[in-house]
């Protein structure tokens, strides 16, 4: 339950407390990140506990996140066929592709 409040908490903390205070670079680029990061370190440290569900179904389950993921995918790209691919709004730059994995990876 505490867990769920810090996730919870997090995008209320940034939006609402320190928007009004703090540049958007660094609650986009900095701080935001830094703060999914220690979420997950804090929640590798937890103790593991065995799921409450069958373990037979296991494999089940990722083969139908993964069809889903693979799904949404399609879907995206069907999309831009259909709009149009445009210009990619992302820096290709070599400072700019880290600083966008960062952000990217840290929220994943």
């Amino acid at each position: 339950m505490i867990l769920l409040a810090a996730v919870l908490s997090v995008p209320l903390l940034l939006n609402l407390v320190l928007s009004p205070f703090v540049n958007a670079f660094y609650i986009a680029y900095i701080i935001r990140p830094a703060f999914w990061g220690m979420l997950a370190v804090i929640i590798l440290r937890l103790p593991s506990v065995n799921s409450i569900g069958k373990t037979r179904m296991r494999p089940f389950l990722i083969k139908f996140a993964l069809g889903v993921a693979f799904f949404q995918i399609y879907l995206m790209v069907v999309a831009g066929f259909f709009n149009g691919f445009g210009k990619s709004p992302y820096s290709f730059t070599i400072k700019g592709v880290l600083i966008n994995l960062i952000y990217v990876g840290t929220a994943l």
